[in-house]
């Protein structure tokens, strides 16, 4: 798959931005774990306001690692739920990790924080945060939603959206090679030894539109439950 090129008002190359903010990544090495979860642990994770969505019939938290080319070339682990917005199935963002170089994001409002990460085809290692796994990737499949989300969402008191188009993509079902060490996971109350899905893709091609713009909701009484990585 051949890299994003520019058109009128686009980026060429990752960590570049034009006037209307969009920046285009070239990724490498996206690799997706979900597990299940019940419908009142998803309710949990979530800021009052925001409701949980099914994934192809199932409530997911995932944990998803890639790696961008171009400039900045950075690496990026973050955790992740489901939820419904405005009639879109969209990526709640619970964590999100970067290393040094991918800081720049944060100009542009981005949740990242710094980590030690390694990406390549089969592995990811993060030792700080507690994220090491190996898997051999499989046959391509139909990666159902989990390969046509759009829509992001952040924060906790002031959250933010963004929308992030996606490019064709050849996605393969993968499968873990060992123990699968996910803390994060963990510490938001699951066990990451249950069972898991894995999906790979070798190259995707993402476009970040603009700016993350606030997110307003109408008040809830249902109690946040912060409890989980910062």
């Amino acid at each position: 798959m051949s890299p994003l090129h520019a058109g009128p008002g686009r980026a060429a190359s990752a960590g570049r931005i034009d006037r209307d903010v969009r920046v285009s990544l070239r990724t490498r090495d996206l690799v997706v774990v979900s597990w299940p979860i019940a419908r009142d642990d998803a309710e949990r994770l979530l800021p009052a306001g925001l409701e949980p969505a099914t994934v192809d019939g199932r409530f997911l938290i995932s944990l998803v690692a890639m790696r961008h080319e171009g400039t900045p070339r950075y690496r990026q682990i973050n955790i992740r739920t489901y939820v419904a917005h405005e009639g879109e199935e969209a990526v709640y963002f619970l964590v999100t990790r970067v290393t040094g170089p991918g800081l720049v994001g944060a100009l542009l409002g981005a949740p990242f924080a710094p980590s030690r990460i390694a990406v390549g085809p089969g592995l990811v290692e993060a030792p700080g945060l507690g994220v090491s796994l190996r898997y051999r990737i499989g046959d391509e499949t139909d990666p159902g939603t989990i390969g046509r989300h759009e829509i992001g969402i952040f924060g906790r008191t002031r959250l933010r959206t963004i929308r992030i188009r996606r490019g064709a993509a050849v996605w393969r079902r993968a499968v873990a090679e060992g123990h699968v060490r996910a803390d994060p996971i963990a510490v938001y109350g699951f066990n990451p030894d249950e069972p898991a899905d894995l999906l790979y893709a070798e190259q995707a091609q993402l476009e970040l539109e603009r700016r993350p713009t606030r997110l307003r909701l109408p008040v809830q009484t249902r109690k946040i439950d912060s409890t989980g990585p910062v």
